[in-house]
């Protein structure tokens, strides 16, 4: 299935779920309508519903939970309509309210469904870009 139906099913099991959660990393750029190959669409949850997320997706083809500890970083992958979804949980995360967990991030409606997804300009600032999108995403900025 088609990375963008994909993500537009997340979102709305997600919303459907009440969990916080914002689209990430290219996967942003993708949603912003940068058109590009994905490897895996990544979806940042707060710390805390790291539970509540398991549960939402426990019939799904789900990898065992990894631990970053020196970024503080948990995740696992699942497998979703043929596609791998990375879902991330940041420790940094643990202690804040859904506002701020989404200070980065805009409400974005895409073929109508209403998504959370982090900004093209912290994207900008804060990704290491294997893609190299980032020429891609000023020149699409600056037609805005």
């Amino acid at each position: 299935m088609e990375q963008r139906i994909v993500i537009k099913n997340l979102a709305n099991i997600l919303e459907q779920s009440n969990i916080s959660y914002h689209f990430d990393a290219s996967t942003s750029v993708l949603i912003h309508g940068i058109d590009f190959e994905m490897d895996d669409i990544d979806i940042v949850f707060m710390y805390s519903e790291r539970e509540r997320v398991k549960e939402v997706f426990k019939d799904y083809k789900m990898s065992s939970s990894k631990r970053v500890c020196d970024i503080g970083l948990e995740y696992f992958f699942i497998e979703v309509e043929g596609q791998q979804v990375h879902c991330l949980f940041y420790e940094s995360s643990k202690a804040i309210n859904q506002d701020e967990f989404n200070k980065d991030a805009e409400v974005l409606l895409i073929e109508g469904q209403s998504m959370m997804v982090q900004s093209l300009e912290y994207y900008l600032k804060y990704s290491k870009d294997k893609q190299k999108l980032k020429p891609r995403i000023r020149e699409y900025l600056a037609q805005r």
